[in-house]
């Protein structure tokens, strides 16, 4: 079984990538993370 999900995001690829790689920051915008 595979599974795929999509989300479009109105920003550039670099700031998103920018986001997603500062895994230190991640509990301020994901709850299923924590410090």
């Amino acid at each position: 079984m595979e599974q795929h999900v999509g989300v479009d995001v109105d920003a550039p690829s670099h700031r998103v990538w920018d986001i997603l790689s500062d895994a230190e920051r991640w509990p301020e915008w994901t709850p299923s993370c924590a410090a």
